[in-house]
């Protein structure tokens, strides 16, 4: 029975060592004339495929495919391969490769690469090119050398992966068993390409990109040609190459004093000194509310954000990762928590009240658009955990609000989310942002909206959805909130509206794009109009009474 057992999993094991995907290659030769012998592919990869040696420039001929396409689809198992495209059958008409997408970059060995771990179609690219026509290659590069805990999968993502900012979907690969990973992707003239390396398959692990090469948080560069990022290997969570930095004692001094309900709670630091997960604990012996740390940590850049923990919830300061230069020990001037610059708290206005407004007509997915909610800093628990609901304004179609009452922070971090039916949450996430006036760095790579009080009065925060645009119309209380009766609606002859017969206003009807198509001023009691003058459609009917408070409503002309 041992024997039997035993070779079933020597079977079972040597199936999947020799599990087989189907690649296929593709390569364009645009104005470029095929041989007469025809076009070929060559590499290490030929043997496996079947051929009866590797880089034979004859064994694997290629199809015209489509246009100026040729292809070929070979079976393959799981590893890294290295090729070449030639328009013969012969290594006189091999293509030269581009040095971006070489295996040594230009440094030595100048062959194509690719890696298998399931089945794979490689993109057409131009024949002695390096991306597809009409695009150029990225090729990144990071080196895990200095990392004590590397994983098996080194992952990069950001806006251009396919599907973005998914860590894991874009694998790199370990090419010459150096701890140097790589990565090809194509990309259109003249993109922006934000991105991050990721030590695994999931968030928490990304590296923490230092501010002097950031953009957003993370690493940036505009594609105007094949290019190798930063010329090449980057060190993981640094800027340039590896090195081995110096080591210094930073202190660390935080005001604790503007926070709501603090006493003698705790705080931490989160940074890479802790891989982001805290337990660095700052203490307060004087009894002042300036909390402080002493921390060695290695240079030249150091990196952190400080957390209060109160009654066993965390909450992480807002703004961007604090971030420090060091040339040698260094005691930091203390700095008010959740502030940037440094500086003692100014102190914080007593508790007032809030109200959120955000108009969601130009919301880019209507069918998506399901319950709208706030979320920030502010609540208990704090983002997404504790979301509240907002509610439709009574005559503004789009519009959603909700009022928070005795807010005790001074400043307040926030955004709007929709939740749609199947529960995916969308957050504003501020693509085609021309005025970020509104927002501030999050320290996760993304914005956040904020505001400080000045008082403790009531204030109004009213943007339209993933933009910094106040908004246009009223928001003041009673007569905007009010419901005024519009009947019939819809209608195709007319249409009365119910007034307050003591008091004058003015009415203006605009179509969906904003522009007005009918006005008429100082009106009262019950007012008629015509549909004489109206194409079908859905127009706004606003209704502005004397104190310039001005009530919306949907009509619909038939």
């Amino acid at each position: 029975m041992r024997n039997f057992y035993s070779l079933m999993v020597a079977l079972l094991t040597s199936s999947i060592a020799f599990a087989q995907y189907n690649v296929t290659f593709q390569v364009d030769l645009g104005a470029i004339t095929p041989s007469a012998n025809g076009v070929h592919v060559a590499g290490d990869f030929q043997m496996a495929a079947g051929a009866a040696g590797n880089w034979d420039p004859a064994a694997t001929s290629m199809t015209n495919s489509s246009g100026t396409v040729y292809d070929v689809q070979v079976s393959l198992p799981a590893g890294t391969y290295q090729f070449k495209f030639i328009n013969d059958n012969d290594w006189p008409g091999v293509e030269s490769v581009p040095a971006a997408v070489q295996v040594d970059r230009g440094s030595g060995n100048d062959n194509r690469w690719f890696t298998v771990r399931g089945d794979t179609v490689l993109a057409a690219v131009m024949f002695g090119g390096a991306a597809p026509a009409g695009m150029h290659a990225l090729t990144t590069v990071v080196d895990m050398s200095q990392e004590t805990n590397v994983d098996d999968t080194i992952s990069v993502t950001g806006n251009s992966h396919v599907p973005n900012w998914t860590p894991g979907a874009s694998i790199m690969t370990d090419l010459n068993s150096d701890s140097v990973y790589s990565h090809i992707e194509y990309i259109m003239s003249g993109t922006m390409v934000e991105f991050k390396f990721i030590n695994g398959a999931a968030w928490g692990s990304d590296e923490s990109v230092p501010g002097s090469c950031a953009v957003n948080g993370n690493r940036g560069i505009t594609v105007n040609s094949d290019t190798v990022y930063n010329n090449g290997a980057v060190c993981f969570g640094q800027c340039m190459s590896c090195f081995i930095p110096d080591t210094f004692n930073v202190t660390v001094n935080v005001d604790m004093q503007n926070l709501c309900g603090w006493t003698s709670d705790s705080a931490d630091i989160a940074g890479p000194l802790n891989s982001w997960s805290g337990g660095d604990y700052l203490t307060d012996p004087d009894g002042d509310n300036i909390y402080s740390i002493t921390v060695r940590v290695p240079g030249p850049e150091f990196k952190y954000k400080a957390r209060s923990i109160q009654n066993g919830n965390t909450s992480w300061e807002g703004g961007a990762d604090k971030t420090v230069q060091l040339t040698s020990d260094t005691v930091l001037m203390v700095r008010c928590f959740g502030a940037d610059a440094f500086g003692a708290c100014t102190p914080k206005p007593a508790p007032g009240d809030l109200r959120f407004v955000v108009d969601m007509t130009t919301f880019p997915n209507p069918a998506d658009l399901n319950d709208v909610y706030v979320i920030g800093d502010f609540t208990t628990p704090n983002w997404q955990d504790g979301r509240t609901l907002m509610n439709p304004v009574p005559g503004a179609p789009g519009v959603f609000e909700t009022t928070f009452t005795g807010i005790c922070p001074g400043k307040v971090a926030y955004k709007f989310m929709n939740v749609k039916s199947d529960g995916t949450e969308q957050e504003e996430d501020w693509v085609g942002l021309m005025d970020s006036s509104c927002t501030e760095p999050s320290g996760t790579g993304s914005l956040n909206r904020f505001f400080e009080r000045p008082d403790d009065q009531l204030h109004i925060l009213a943007f339209k959805w993933n933009s910094c645009e106040a908004l246009s119309i009223s928001l003041n209380e009673n007569f905007s909130n009010q419901t005024i009766d519009v009947y019939p609606n819809p209608f195709n002859g007319s249409t009365t509206i119910t007034l307050d017969e003591n008091e004058l206003f003015d009415l203006a009807i605009k179509d969906i794009s904003g522009k007005e198509v009918y006005k008429s001023s100082n009106v009262s009691g019950k007012y008629t109009i015509s549909a004489d003058h109206l194409s079908e459609g859905i127009y706004l009917l606003e209704v502005t009474n004397n104190r310039g408070e001005t009530n919306i409503n949907k009509v619909v002309v038939q």
